[in-house]
Order: C-alpha cells, then sequence, then structure tokens
C-alpha cells in the first residue's frame, strides 16, 4: 500500500514537472538585466548624475560666450534733467584670459 501511494505521488509530481504550463513566459539573463536597467533606482540615479554632468559642462562652455550688454540711467526733479547716462558693454573671451 505504501509503495503504490510513493508511486503514484511520484508519477504526480513527474508529470507536473514535465508539463508546460499554458501562458508561462520564460526569461533569459539577457530580460533579467534589460529589466534590471531599465527599472532599478540606482541606475536611473546614475542616468541623472551624468546628465547633471553634462548640464554643468554646458554652464561651464556659456561662461565663455561673448556678452553684449547695454543700459541706462537718467534722475529727473520737478521737470528738471538732472543727467542721463548711457552705458554699452561689450564683453568676450580672449586668447590670453
Amino acid at each position: 500500500m505504501r509503495i503504490a501511494l510513493v508511486a503514484i505521488l511520484c508519477i504526480v509530481i513527474h508529470q507536473s514537472l514535465a508539463q508546460e504550463k499554458a501562458g508561462e513566459v520564460v526569461y533569459g539573463i539577457q530580460d533579467f538585466y534589460q529589466q534590471l536597467v531599465v527599472g532599478h533606482p540606482l541606475v536611473k540615479q546614475a542616468q541623472l548624475l551624468s546628465d547633471l554632468a553634462r548640464q554643468e559642462i554646458r554652464l561651464a562652455r556659456g561662461a565663455f560666450d561673448p556678452k553684449l550688454t547695454a543700459g541706462g540711467e537718467t534722475k529727473e526733479f520737478q521737470e528738471t534733467l538732472y543727467y542721463r547716462g548711457w552705458q554699452g558693454e561689450l564683453k568676450a573671451q580672449t586668447i590670453s584670459g
């Protein structure tokens, strides 16, 4: 009786392991790595750090761009013009700094 029960149990276990389940998808190691790169928080943080570094480089390069500014000041009191001044300025980087 025990031998028959053990034999039936072995057959059932063997059949359940041998059958492919419908709708079951088996992922490989490449799929695992792809999902890891897409969704892991440390990977996202590393991507943000590289984006931050790119922005810092862009800002540093922008310091070498030429700048053109203009401004003016006037002072009037009781319809009397005391002064009017205009300032224009062009700043450009040179080789010597």
